[in-house]
């Protein structure tokens, strides 16, 4: 009994003494201001040494995973959907027909109708052009036989000069016709006639150029006739092949929005192909954080298939207009995988994408979560003189963990979390 009245005595004594020492503390030393009281020590594990580091800041943006070899489908005519040869999730090759539609010109021809008058069209003007051929080469060989008549009605004309001229000079010159010689006279008349016949004959022969000529002219117009009709059949076969949809290229389609008797609008996306051997993503930056993403930056993939799996990528692509995403303007940012052959071929699955920014190293860091802001300027809480002072910092960038101190710490200080 009398040990335990002793015991409370000192303890009774001890928590006076605790008391009046926090009610009266000791003055400051002389030419100091006045110090507050420091704050409760803090409790184990919520104090952080202030300690260098190397630091990356990151961007995180909400993606999803898409083809590198991506295509909508559509037809570039207006038509019905009359045949449509595959399903979301068949594989196809380059070249495989995918669909069909009818379509009609004004006449309210099918495109096998508008093919077979084409070819009808073109049948006739070989055959036109061949008649005139063979016309223009049936001139052709009349004005060379002409010409072969005017040499020989040349030849005849010269030989009648010859022998009137020859009759004349036996007889006495400058004597009257009335009185020339039978013979002279049969000669002059002889001259006449192959005067005349030369020019009968040259005659002929304008009229053969002339018609030479008219052939030429119809085979050039004959000509033109069959090219336009091959040109119309190209265009015709060309339309008919534009009511066929053919796969761009291999790979899965992955959506198909059409069906069999539908109407189809020109350039009317229908279905969507996609080639899955090789993947990207597609992430949306947010305005504020797109300055800090650049061609060439590191990326880290989260896809919402695997999330317990880090893919790493890299940015092959920032876009240089924004768009409207979830309403707010965002930024494109393509990723290529760094190892695509280890991604799953899932494409429009959902990603977390996270990109590495800018970096520092050898930098004083501290926890993000012991820096608290006040009328705009940042702080924290360190461990001096056995509580805690509240002291002002400079930041630097951020990884979300960890914060860079540009000025305000020094290394090895203690920073209290909240």
């Amino acid at each position: 009994m009398k040990m335990s009245k002793i015991v409370l005595t000192v303890l009774s004594v001890v928590v006076v003494a605790a008391i009046a020492g926090c009610a009266q503390p000791a003055p400051p030393p002389s030419g100091q201001g006045y110090t507050p009281p420091p704050q409760p020590s803090p409790q184990p594990g919520s104090v952080v040494r202030v300690e260098r580091g190397t630091i990356s800041e990151t961007v995180e943006a909400r993606g999803r995973v898409v083809a590198v070899s991506e295509a909508l489908l559509s037809f570039e005519l207006e038509g019905v959907l009359t045949d449509v040869h595959v399903a979301p999730g068949d594989q196809v090759s380059a070249g495989d027909i995918l669909a069909e539609i009818d379509i009609r010109d004004y006449e309210g021809r099918t495109a096998e109708q508008q093919i077979a008058d084409a070819e009808y069209g073109v049948a006739r003007g070989q055959l036109n052009l061949r008649i005139a051929e063979e016309e223009a080469a049936i001139a052709d060989a009349g004005a060379a036989l002409c010409q072969h008549d005017i040499e020989k009605a040349a030849a005849r004309l010269s030989k009648a000069q010859f022998e009137y001229q020859l009759a004349s000079y036996l007889e006495q010159p400058n004597k009257p016709p009335e009185d020339e010689s039978d013979f002279t006279r049969s000669q002059r008349w002889a001259l006449e006639f192959a005067s005349l016949d030369y020019d009968k004959a040259v005659a002929a022969c304008e009229a053969r150029e002339a018609e030479v000529q008219y052939n030429a002219a119809v085979v050039s117009l004959r000509r033109q006739d069959l090219a336009h009709a091959r040109e119309l059949l190209t265009r015709v076969q060309e339309r008919a092949a534009q009511a066929q949809l053919y796969a761009p290229f291999s790979g899965i389609i992955f959506s198909w929005d059409k069906r069999l008797g539908e109407k189809i609008e020109p350039y009317e996306p229908i279905g969507a192909l996609a080639d899955p051997s090789i993947l990207r993503v597609e992430a949306w930056v947010s305005e504020d954080d797109i300055q800090q993403v650049s061609m060439g930056q590191s990326a880290t993939v989260l896809l919402d298939v695997r999330p317990g799996q880090t893919y790493a990528g890299e940015v092959a692509d920032v876009a240089t207009d924004a768009t409207v995403w979830q309403g707010k303007n965002v930024y494109l940012v393509d990723i290529e995988f760094t190892e695509p052959e280890e991604i799953p071929a899932t494409i429009r699955m959902g990603a977390d994408v996270l990109i590495q920014a800018r970096s520092r190293v050898d930098v004083l860091l501290v926890p993000t979560a012991a820096i608290y802001s006040e009328d705009e300027r940042t702080f924290v809480e360190v461990v001096r003189d056995g509580g805690r002072a509240k002291t002002e910092v400079w930041m630097g960038i951020s990884d979300g963990t960890h914060t860079e101190i540009l000025a305000g710490l020094q290394e090895g200080q203690e920073v209290v979390l909240p």
